[in-house]
């Protein structure tokens, strides 16, 4: 994932919000704008570890808080895994297109999926507290019959992305498709 935010403008944000960026924090956002992909705690650790062997892991959960409590990062919540944001400046709900193969994660911004959701939890009766939207994908190219989805869908509303049986005489193959 490229991201357009960088550790300067991440200094430059803090500074003009009034909030403390300390030197452990700044290196774990260094670290997240590095990796090509969502990394967990421990992951960013070793990181953190090849260049500060006293790092703790309490010490990169609090900077994941604070980074992803101000916008700086996201944390994909199925995977418990972190990510810098892709350089929005102001408060938003980001989507993720996560690749079930490389694990590389697209972050995007769907005023119109957000709407929707609102829309709806509000005719149920809800109120949106937090949103995350994951969508898990796998690249057509890796597919072995590589049709989009408006090839494969009769009624464009519906179409079911997977499905898996669960009768006793069936076995599924896994990443097959």
């Amino acid at each position: 994932m490229s991201h357009s935010i960088t550790i300067k403008k991440v200094k430059e944000l803090c500074e003009n919000r009034k909030l403390n960026l300390t030197p452990s924090r700044s290196k774990i956002m260094s670290a997240l704008i590095d990796q090509k992909k969502p990394k967990t705690a421990y992951e960013i650790l070793e990181h953190i570890h090849k260049k500060d062997s006293s790092a703790k892991p309490a010490t990169i959960y609090r900077a994941l808080d604070f980074l992803c409590t101000n916008g700086f990062a996201h944390r994909i919540e199925t995977d418990n895994t972190y990510i810098a944001c892709d350089g929005e400046e102001n408060p938003h709900v980001a989507q993720f297109l996560i690749c079930l193969k490389c694990k590389k994660a697209i972050e995007f911004h769907s005023h119109k999926a957000t709407t929707e959701i609102s829309k709806r939890a509000n005719q149920e009766g809800f109120k949106i507290t937090e949103e995350i939207l994951e969508a898990r994908a796998v690249s057509l190219s890796d597919l072995p019959d590589p049709q989009k989805d408006e090839d494969r869908a009769k009624d464009p509303e519906w179409l079911v992305m997977l499905g898996v049986c669960t009768h006793l005489g069936c076995v599924p193959l896994n990443d097959k498709g």
